[in-house]
């Protein structure tokens, strides 16, 4: 395993209150405070519970600016 896989792996299991900026094709830049559910390295898919609005969301790897644990 890669260091940054290492890294999402623990904050999976630790259940850090994460602070993700990603983009997106329709609305451009946004960000949302969450959890990391579950992570897809075959994939690069990154599933998060988005605590404001209690929803799910999946984003590529490739989409996410940064991530911060508050």
């Amino acid at each position: 395993m890669t260091e940054w896989e290492n890294l999402l792996r623990n904050w999976q299991l630790e259940n850090k209150l994460l602070r993700v900026e990603y983009l997106t094709a329709k609305k451009g830049k946004s960000s949302f405070s969450g959890r990391l559910l579950q992570f897809y390295p075959d994939t690069r898919t990154l599933i998060f519970y988005m605590d404001d609005t209690k929803s799910v969301i999946s984003l590529y790897l490739n989409q996410i600016e940064n991530i911060n644990a508050d």
